[in-house]
């Protein structure tokens, strides 16, 4: 298409039907992962966080950008060793659940530094019997956000096939963070 040629009523279509194709495209890679990625031993590496996170961000910035929400990031030069594929679903799942479930023209907020990424978002917040379930598999809280409860479960397993330790911190009606510590 050329974007030049659409008018500005087609062009917001397109790019709704571009946010609509990656959100997509993401829930179908979550799914296979779950059924066929987790079962098999991944190839372990060294990772520039730095650098994956920050692209993993602008991946999301469309996002973010609907929602009106800014984005506060802090990212200091960090590795790991791990698997790259799962790390990466690990980050998105994290990233696409904190601009989901930011309020309206809020913010979502990503601090990296070595051995420690933290994940924050404006909201709503979870309680604390919301949170003692937020892993299990099918889990939601909140049915106007859409998807399949399956993000978190992912990410809970991902953490524990890379020695990652999380922690999600939050209360009714304020920030809710996810931190993820690794050695």
């Amino acid at each position: 298409m050329r974007h030049a040629e659409l008018g500005e009523y087609n062009a917001k279509r397109v790019a709704n039907i571009d946010l609509a194709a990656k959100t997509l495209s993401r829930i179908y890679e979550d799914l296979v992962f779950l059924t066929f990625g987790m079962n098999k031993e991944g190839e372990i590496s060294s990772i520039d966080l730095k650098s994956l996170v920050a692209s993993r961000c602008e991946y999301f910035a469309p996002f973010i950008q609907k929602r009106r929400l800014s984005l506060k990031t802090d990212l200091s030069d960090a590795s790991m060793s791990a698997n790259v594929y799962e790390i990466s679903r690990l980050i998105d799942n994290l990233l696409s659940n904190a601009v989901k479930y930011a309020n309206q023209g809020g913010y979502v907020a990503v601090n990296l530094k070595d051995g420690e990424l933290k994940i924050s978002n404006s909201g709503e917040g979870l309680s604390k019997e919301q949170q003692d379930k937020i892993f299990e598999r099918y889990t939601r809280f909140n049915e106007d956000q859409g998807g399949f409860g399956i993000g978190l479960n992912l990410v809970k397993r991902a953490c524990e096939n890379n020695a990652i330790a999380i922690t999600c911190e939050s209360e009714s009606g304020k920030e809710t963070t996810f931190t993820l510590r690794w050695k």
